[in-house]
């Protein structure tokens, strides 16, 4: 079995050999010998190509739009990227290769949204009359008509999306929904507003009813009847005063002529 001492004796003459070795061997140095040709497509776009750090303007050539990069280091990785109006940015990563590398940047425009079409909507409210808002922002106010349905348009809404409808009537609780409107069709909806204090409103009704039957006539007041405090009034001697003092006189003359 080999001693320690040994095999740590080993180890030293194997790394001195592999260092003997990697010495010998002369690594692949970076020299500023590259080329870079850039070429776009479309030919007729103008933009804006970086190597690296370093940036130009393209220009025309017999190729087409393009740019030339000249003394850079071979044997080495690059960044190109390209910008241009309308167009998305363009980066590609490459190796460089002694000489010159040609590289053909194909661009692609920037997608265009496609809008999404408009629609409608029609709201029936009952009863007729109020002040209706979508999102706060389209009104629309129609006279009061307890018997009638009023309609609101509201036109040119953002399709496929919800829009908030407001609804606001004196006397009535305020409306509040959220209601999604399909593009490209004529959306309805049909509203009913609820009275404010609706069951007070009815107590008051029913008991005016009874108070006052039909055909009854004018109601009499249930208010507590007033007591009147008789006035002290000053007045003169009756009618009958002179004919019972004569009638007195007269019975006593006939008294004494008995």
């Amino acid at each position: 079995m080999p001693s320690f001492s040994g095999t740590l004796r080993c180890v030293l003459i194997a790394a001195l050999f592999l260092g003997i070795l990697l010495t010998a061997i002369p690594p692949v140095a970076a020299a500023a010998d590259g080329n870079i040709q850039v070429y776009l497509e479309p030919s007729n776009v103008i933009a804006t190509a970086c190597v690296d750090q370093h940036c130009q303007n393209t220009a025309m050539t017999a190729e087409g739009e393009g740019a030339t990069f000249t003394g850079f280091d071979s044997n080495a990785w690059h960044t190109l990227t390209i910008k241009a109006d309308g167009y998305l940015d363009y980066s590609s990563t490459f190796y460089l290769t002694p000489g010159t590398q040609v590289i053909d940047a194909y661009l692609d425009p920037v997608p265009t949204p496609t809008p999404v079409p408009n629609g409608n909507l029609e709201i029936e409210v009952s009863p007729k009359g109020g002040t209706a808002c979508i999102d706060n922002a389209q009104c629309q106010r129609l006279d009061f008509d307890p018997n009638a349905d009023g309609v609101f348009d509201f036109y040119s809404l953002a399709g496929n999306s919800y829009h908030t409808l407001a609804i606001t009537l004196p006397g009535y609780q305020p409306y509040t929904e959220s209601i999604y409107v399909n593009a490209g069709i004529d959306n309805g909806e049909s509203v009913k507003l609820t009275p404010l204090a609706q069951g007070a409103a009815s107590s008051s009704l029913q008991a005016t009813a009874a108070s006052n039957p039909a055909g009854a006539g004018t109601p009499v007041s249930t208010a507590p009847a007033t007591t009147a405090v008789p006035q002290t009034t000053k007045t003169g001697l009756s009618a009958s005063v002179p004919f019972v003092a004569l009638g007195i006189v007269g019975a006593v003359f006939l008294a004494r002529k008995r």
